[in-house]
């Protein structure tokens, strides 16, 4: 079984995801309707998401834990890199 195909969709849907809820949550304040790009972008997403794993695993459990280990990854590493600073959480706290 050839592992890094499934690895390399649930990576690839992992940055997509988080890309693009990174990027709804960023607009939303310049919007005139939040809801509306919000649940449009949560069904794009995980309409993409769903067929991607569809097809990748093909009624593989294997590949289907495969592909998620490469989604969780990708959550992982966003959450990290997307932190905010700890100097920027003392400033805020420091305010209340």
């Amino acid at each position: 079984m050839n592992i890094l195909i499934p690895f390399i969709a649930g990576t690839a849907a992992g940055i997509f995801n988080y890309t693009g809820l990174w990027l709804t949550v960023c607009k939303m304040p310049e919007v005139k309707r939040p809801l509306l790009l919000v649940s449009s972008s949560f069904i794009l997403r995980t309409g993409l998401i769903l067929g991607i794993f569809y097809l990748v695993i093909q009624g593989s459990w294997q590949k289907m834990v495969i592909c998620l280990v490469g989604f969780l990854l990708t959550r992982i590493f966003f959450i990290r890199y997307f932190r905010p600073r700890k100097q920027k959480i003392k400033v805020l706290t420091e305010r209340l």
